[in-house]
């Protein structure tokens, strides 16, 4: 043993070498070890490059991905406040859900959004768009209805099943998740978004932040709503006030100036009111009230306005209406209120319920709207002087004169 390590000393010049050179074939065999990936045949060392590469790609995805993520939440925090004002300042029902719908599309990946309002006397959710119903869906039922009955987010399963199974007939089997929108604890819809095109893990939390933002939106708009008819409405009959009637009536008037087009006006009032509130009481003289403007609604076009003047007197504008074809609208509202039967109508001294009216036009009857309504109030006192249940155009004094002369 000896003499074997005296040997090794003495040619150690040599054995390292031959070391060194083992070790470097030995590394250069370990290198060049094949592998096989798909139906190429590489080294490991390639294998890991290509390895890497891949992984690396994965890697600037993920980032390009989170990236966008964050911008999209970036934006939203960025501008959150001019996106609650723009929600919370509009009273137009489509409008508000056109906006909440691009805002979700904003948050969260996803081609469809759907927004659907309680409708609390059928118990079920309606899908509304551009002002017309879509869809139905009732409290409890599919996707949508199960996100109301339980106020919590419903999601559908990747294989686009629920629990328990939704019927094939759902209208909402495209949509893969959904969430109550509600506002101080009272339910008033439910948002639901489609399959989502990329995923990040928030989207649960996304939508139940857009249902809180809708659900104070929407009781917003409510209270704006209520506040507008409070000051443009008549609270008795739900006809427009005095003062939104003028608003009007001058938009109305520019028009007619601006292309040349005519703007008619019909005054009316109850023959004997005074008469029916003193003998049936002021109850039942309300009731008349509201039953004559539901009345007047039915056989009047959308176009025109019909306002509550003050007692119990009512004006309705006719744009694009000529003072001819006003008058015989006039006496079909005449007609159709003397033939209805109202409660207490025979008490009347005319034996039924009527009204008197004027009928005056602008530009033809006056140059300004104060004085084409003063006008057709002229032809409804003329009418009332002439014995009641009739409708008068206006005329002049001499034209009147004349007329009542033969």
């Amino acid at each position: 043993m000896d003499s074997i390590l005296e040997l090794i000393a003495e040619k150690q010049i040599i054995i390292i070498p031959l070391l060194l050179t083992g070790s470097y074939l030995l590394g250069r065999w370990s290198g060049k070890k094949k592998v096989w990936i798909g139906e190429e045949e590489l080294t490991r060392r390639e294998s890991q490059d290509i390895i890497s590469r891949q992984r690396l790609r994965q890697i600037e995805a993920e980032l390009e991905r989170l990236n966008e993520q964050n911008s999209r939440y970036l934006t939203f925090i960025l501008n959150v406040s001019d996106i609650v004002k723009q929600l919370y300042s509009t009273i137009n029902l489509d409008d508000l859900l056109d906006r909440l719908e691009r805002l979700t599309k904003s948050l969260i990946s996803t081609p469809i959004v759907r927004i659907y309002l309680l409708d609390r006397e059928e118990g079920e959710l309606v899908e509304f768009r551009k002002g017309k119903e879509r869809g139905r869906c009732k409290v409890g039922d599919c996707l949508v209805g199960r996100a109301a009955r339980f106020a919590l987010v419903q999601t559908r399963s990747r294989n686009g099943n629920t629990t328990p199974p939704d019927d094939s007939g759902c209208p909402d089997l495209d949509l893969s998740m959904a969430a109550p929108v509600k506002c101080r604890g009272q339910l008033l819809g439910v948002i639901g978004i489609g399959k989502l095109t990329a995923e990040t893990g928030n989207e649960k939390t996304l939508l139940r932040l857009i249902a809180d933002i809708a659900g104070f939106a929407l009781m917003n708009q409510n209270q704006l709503r209520e506040w507008k008819n409070e000051a443009t409405t008549d609270p008795l009959t739900g006809l427009f006030n005095r003062r939104y009637f003028y608003h009007r009536a001058r938009e109305a008037a520019e028009r007619s100036i601006r292309e040349d087009i005519p703007v008619s006006f019909f005054i009316f009032d109850i023959d004997n009111f005074k008469h029916y509130n003193d003998r049936n009481g002021h109850p039942a003289g309300d009731a008349l009230l509201r039953e004559m403007s539901r009345l007047v609604q039915n056989v009047t076009r959308k176009s025109s306005l019909i306002a509550r003047f003050g007692g119990e007197e009512f004006i309705v504008m006719l744009p694009e209406i000529s003072k001819e074809d006003a008058f015989i609208y006039a006496d079909r509202v005449r007609q159709v209120i003397a033939e209805h039967p109202f409660p207490f109508a025979d008490a009347q001294p005319l034996g039924c319920l009527s009204i008197s009216g004027g009928v005056a036009t602008f530009p033809e009857d006056g140059e300004s709207i104060n004085s084409v309504i003063d006008r057709a109030d002229q032809a409804l006192y003329r009418a009332k002087a002439s014995g009641r249940n009739r409708i008068l155009l206006y005329e002049t004094e001499s034209e009147y004169a004349q007329r009542a002369h033969f």
